[in-house]
């Protein structure tokens, strides 16, 4: 199981100089990527530092050799071609490293500015937006009529892998985003709740990925990402992750994040390196 740190883009780390400190401590403490959320308004009315993931993610992409990515953008809120050809840049300056986490998103992020925040809305417009985004990744001339129009636009050159993966977030236990993710690369999972104190069990996590393994027909080639808390002693955060990794997942995120403490606090974490599990039996 491969461990990533993952950070807020807000609150105490909506400073892009830390995130990028944050990355390259990482780096050297031996983690394996480094993802960072992607929210805008995250206390609605109320000035609240933030920082935009995609200009902090450039930096890392240039200064380490970690697979990263923003963890998750609401693609509902984006404008596709414009997505597509910031991915592409971001991809190739990281060689090929990028992943982009796509999902729903938070209300917020889209009635603070008179967007419709209509779940089966935003939804409709992700599987659009993931749909163009293959199609303008693949470098020839799209033509599209439907929420987004499209004239035969084609962005070249196109991303290191011809296609850049895409893991689907989604909130248990509801079933549409685990068949989302099962036409995509990966599943990053979460519990109704983002409370740290009330991660998604490994009984969860087996749950859902039985309802991704009858839709794919397998697990193969495909990243299972879950996200946690763990303490700095190597030992005790392994056995917190270990279970997981049991239960199907790929990939640990650790959550890195205001209400865990100060920066110097969230530093002293990184800093102590990932847990080490033993991969899955897949």
């Amino acid at each position: 199981m491969r461990c990533a740190v993952y950070c807020a883009n807000h609150g105490r780390l909506g400073d892009p100089r830390t995130l990028v400190d944050l990355a390259l401590l990482a780096e050297e403490a031996g983690w394996d990527g480094f993802f960072l959320y992607d929210h805008i308004v995250v206390v609605p009315g109320r000035a609240y530092p933030s920082v935009d993931p995609w200009s902090v993610l450039a930096v890392v992409a240039d200064r380490t050799r970690l697979v990263l990515g923003p963890l998750v953008t609401p693609l509902a809120r984006r404008r596709p071609w414009e997505l597509a050809h910031q991915a592409i840049a971001l991809d190739r300056l990281a060689e090929g490293r990028l992943v982009l986490g796509a999902g729903l998103g938070e209300p917020t992020d889209f009635v603070a500015f008179g967007d419709r925040a209509d779940p089966r809305e935003r939804a409709r417009r992700l599987d659009e937006a993931l749909e163009l985004l293959a199609a303008l990744w693949g470098g020839e001339p799209v033509d599209h009529d439907g929420s987004w129009t499209l004239d035969g636009v084609a962005l070249r050159p196109g991303p290191v892998r011809g296609r850049i993966p895409v893991w689907i977030a989604g909130r248990y236990p509801h079933r549409a985003p685990l068949r989302r993710a099962a036409r995509w690369d990966g599943i990053f999972p979460i519990n109704t709740r983002w409370e740290l104190d009330d991660p998604l069990r490994p009984a969860q996590l087996e749950e859902l990925l039985a309802v991704v393994r009858a839709e794919r027909g397998g697990l193969d080639g495909f990243e299972v990402v879950t996200a946690g808390v763990t303490p700095a002693d190597r030992r005790a955060a392994a056995a917190i992750a270990a279970p997981y990794a049991r239960a199907g997942a790929t990939w640990w995120l650790e959550i890195v994040e205001g209400r865990r403490g100060t920066v110097e606090e969230l530093r002293r974490r990184v800093a102590a390196g990932p847990p080490r599990v033993a991969p899955p039996d897949r």
